[in-house]
Formats: C-alpha cells, structure tokens, sequence
C-alpha cells in the first residue's frame, strides 16, 4: 500500500503499549496518468511501536515530499477507543527474545565448520536479528546505501558474527556461500514450528535454516517463506553485496543492497 504521510503522534495503548499512530492517505492513480495523487476522502491508520529508529524513519518519510510511504498491511488489525480500526506492524508480534546466543561449530563435510543457528537468535529455529551489511548491532533501518561499507568486511571492524560471537567466528564469505549451496542438499523443512530448509552436507551432517524474510527499512517481509544470509563479500561485478537466497533451493545473488536486513549464519575456520 502506497501512502502519503499526513501526522505522526505518541500513543499509549493498553494491549500494545507506547506506539506510533500514524495517519496517512492512500495515492491513487492519478485521472490525467501522471504519477498519482492523494485520495483526501480516506484516512489510513496504523500502529508501529515507538522507538528511536522508527520516529527516525517516519518523521523522514512524512517530510518527504517528493517520495510516499510504502507501507505494508499486517495481517493484524487493532480497534482502538475514539481512534478505530488501525494496521498493526508485524514487529509489535515478533517472539524473538532479546538476549540471544552463540551456536555449535558442525562439520558438514566442507571447507569450513558452520554455526548451528543465526546471529542473534537463541535456538536453531530462532529466526535471529536481521542485519544491514556491516551493521554489527542490527538496529540500523536507514536506506541509504552510503551509510553502510562498500568493502568486504570478513574478519574485519564491520564483521558482524565476529563482533557478536568472538574471535573465533566470522562472516562467511561469498565462495562459501557458494560451496554450502551448490555441495549440500537443501530440502524444505518444518522444525518445532517453523519454516525452513533443512541443509545436509556431503558427511550426512545437517543445519537447519529458519526463513527469516527480509528488511527492508523497518517492515520484514516473506517471513515463514524465505531466508537471505549475508556474505562478508563484495560482488565481483561491484557496488553490491553477495548473499545467499533460499527457498525451496538455494543460490548466491550478486546484487544484494547492503541497506536490506539479512540474516547472518557464522562459520569457523577448520
């Protein structure tokens, strides 16, 4: 849903707690085909929790003039007192607990060991933080590509399991992520719950990968339907980042934008 955004305030809700009531018009297509125009007869209304990023990033969107608001539809929807019917964001219903730990090593028969579940996550079938590239905290939303490296980052300050898990961890880079992909068998997977891909290595050894979605600004989409994991690599053909994408299969993409959260899989050297 494309949007123009008209007023943001602090809302304190009883179920949900300090929010972000945003109202907005939906753009319609314009009657002359030119670009669109705001619909003034239809106010929109949605929820966000109320944090320093997102005030950050709606504040920029409202000011804005000459871009809308994307904004993505929940599955949730709140009535509120005096207010009404508001979209909820998805992140006000995320499980993930806030304080997460350092996976196992596993041996899958490859040329590096790899971590048992993602940066950030407390279990194999925790999703885990997405991260933008380089972002060691994971709370960066920016989308603008030139606030994040343009270097490989293995090993590196911007390392991002390095600086989660210790010295021993890394990132990995876009060659391994190449060899996980094309030496091991990806098959769809449902784990206490969730899904993913359960990934077998030439040894019989297997890791289990949670489709985590992926960031973009402050909405996750495609969670519960596929994941990305970030290399610590450059693309060879420049300006973007290499990163594996799994869904029923999985490939290393070229052209990841560094500004999009992904997750993280750290490896250990042998």
């Amino acid at each position: 849903m494309i949007v123009d955004i008209v007023n943001i305030q602090k809302f304190n809700d009883s179920d949900l707690g300090e929010c972000l009531l945003v109202k907005t018009n939906p753009i319609i297509d314009s009657p002359f085909g030119i670009g669109g125009c705001r619909d003034l007869t239809r106010v929109i209304k949605f929820l966000y929790p109320q944090t320093e990023n997102n005030i950050h990033f709606l504040q920029k969107a409202k000011d804005d003039e000459n871009e809308y608001f994307e904004a993505h539809e929940s599955a949730f929807k709140w009535m509120i007192t005096d207010v009404g019917s508001c979209y909820v964001h998805n992140s006000f219903f995320e499980k993930e607990s806030k304080t997460s730990s350092i996976g196992k090593a596993i041996d899958l028969g490859l040329s590096v060991l790899w971590a048992d579940m993602n940066v950030g996550a407390t279990s194999e079938t925790s999703y885990g933080k997405l991260f933008g590239y380089g972002d060691t905290s994971g709370n960066k939303t920016s989308e603008n590509e030139s606030e994040y490296p343009n270097e490989n980052i293995v090993n590196t300050e911007f390392d991002i399991a390095k600086n989660n898990w210790g010295d021993n961890w890394r990132m990995p880079t876009s060659d391994e992520l190449e060899e996980l992909a094309e030496k091991c068998r990806w098959t769809p997977h449902t784990k206490n719950g969730i899904q993913g891909n359960l990934v077998t290595g030439p040894n019989g050894n297997s890791i289990f990968f949670p489709f985590a979605g992926v960031r973009m600004g402050i909405d996750t989409f495609r969670r519960g339907q596929l994941g990305q994991c970030w290399s610590g690599s450059m693309s060879k053909f420049g300006g973007f980042v290499e990163l594996l994408f799994f869904g029923y299969s999985a490939t290393v993409n070229y052209g990841g934008s560094a500004s999009n959260g992904n997750s993280v899989r750290p490896v250990k050297d042998k």
